[in-house]
């Protein structure tokens, strides 16, 4: 995939991700008993933190395809393989590095 492909689906992915956070908002409004509508806030608030954990790496990715630093690990500088970026294109490390951390 080259690089504007991944920066489409990069690109594409956060729009996603931004329209579930709002969606997971708007379902944060009361409605029902208070025990239930707890433990459905707390759910809400998991995956909310997963979805912006994720929001983050690709903002933080599509910053490195900006500056040209896309596919160099920010670790130890090395190139990132591409099978590896096939598959986690928003990884800011390569595979040596993410089994050192």
């Amino acid at each position: 995939m080259d690089l504007n492909a991944r920066k489409t689906m990069l690109i594409m992915r956060r729009r996603a991700l931004l329209a579930d956070l709002a969606s997971i908002g708007k379902a944060l409004r009361p409605a029902g008993p208070q025990d239930a509508k707890a433990a459905q806030e707390r759910v809400f608030h998991a995956l909310g933190r997963v979805q912006q954990i994720e929001v983050e790496r690709i903002e933080a990715a599509l910053r490195r395809m900006e500056s040209g630093q896309y596919g160099v690990c920010t670790g130890c500088g090395t190139s990132i393989l591409p099978a590896r970026l096939e598959l986690l294109p928003d990884t800011p490390v390569c595979e040596d590095c993410n089994r050192a951390a």
